[in-house]
């Protein structure tokens, strides 16, 4: 539960099934609809473990589970990338470094 919510507060949307969510005003979330994290996770790692993250009932984090997937370390490869950039004056010799999760 707590590493759930953790989730939560770097950024990470929920990935169970809600059709009828219990707070007002939140949307539904149904079978196969991408999480608020699909597009930012497809981007920084890759269309694969973005499609790991939809919508289901499953053993994910984010789900009803306790699996941590490659795409949920979307947080941590952003922060590693900013810090890693060339364009930061104590980075040398000057060049991006790619980091890739596997």
């Amino acid at each position: 539960m707590a590493a759930h919510e953790f989730g939560h507060m770097i950024g990470l949307g929920d990935e169970y099934i809600e059709s009828k969510p219990a707070i007002p005003g939140t949307l539904p979330k149904e079978m196969g609809d991408q999480p608020t994290h699909y597009d930012v996770v497809k981007e920084g790692i890759d269309q694969a473990a973005a499609d790991e993250l939809l919508v289901q009932n499953s053993d994910s984090i984010m789900a009803s589970g306790n699996t941590v997937k490659r795409g949920h370390y979307i947080a941590f490869v952003a922060a590693l990338d900013a810090m890693t950039r060339p364009e930061m004056p104590a980075n040398r010799p000057q060049q991006r470094v790619a980091w890739k999760v596997e």
